[in-house]
């Protein structure tokens, strides 16, 4: 073959390589955009699952949060009501000077809750010195009454050991109700009623 014949081959050959090199490269291109494709939908799809991994967590720990709620709200309903140590050191405090008188305590009959929770009051009160009569439980109508309170005879000629009672009660951050009954007896003073649990 004559040098002219090598030449006109090595140019037919690089045209045709060129050819592939220029199909090469549109396929890789095709290809490529294909694949971003893909990559893009599954990023988009990612995003997607996070985020509603992220709203159901969201929501789960909403409920988790109802659910503690109302199992701290349980704790409280079952839990019975009592004096700490601190309280009851407090209220010995409060209570030990004068002045001071004479004290009745009654709770509903029938309600352990309220009766374990009379006799620390009671206790408290003997510790502090005060003259109690013990508790005593009763039967109260139409309704137990629920809650604590002070009973004086008349409000407006309370002893005057009724008042300081009830703040001292106040100040251990347990608030005592007053209420007057003009059927108690003088001798008796005043009167600790400890009703029923109130429910939260």
């Amino acid at each position: 073959m004559s040098l002219e014949g090598w030449k006109t081959t090595f140019e037919i050959i690089g045209v045709i390589l060129l050819f592939f090199t220029f199909i090469a490269g549109a396929g890789a291109l095709i290809f490529s955009n294909k694949v971003n494709a893909v990559k893009d939908e599954n990023l988009r799809q990612f995003d997607k699952d996070l985020t509603d991994a992220k709203t159901a967590l969201g929501k789960q720990e909403e409920k988790t949060a109802i659910a503690e709620k109302e199992l701290a709200n349980l704790k409280d309903t079952i839990r019975p009501r009592q004096l700490t140590k601190e309280q009851q050191t407090v209220l010995v405090r409060l209570l030990s000077g004068d002045p001071k008188g004479s004290v009745s305590i009654m709770s509903v009959m029938g309600d352990g809750e309220a009766k374990a929770f009379a006799i620390q009051v009671d206790s408290a009160l003997k510790s502090a010195g005060w003259t109690t009569s013990g508790v005593a439980q009763g039967v109260f109508s139409p309704n137990d009454p629920v809650g604590f309170g002070i009973v004086v005879r008349n409000a407006t000629d309370a002893p005057p050991w009724a008042a300081r009672l009830q703040q001292a009660f106040f100040s251990i951050g347990i608030p005592m109700d007053g209420a007057e009954n003009r059927f108690l007896q003088a001798q008796e003073g005043v009167q600790i009623v400890v009703g029923r649990k109130p429910q939260p």
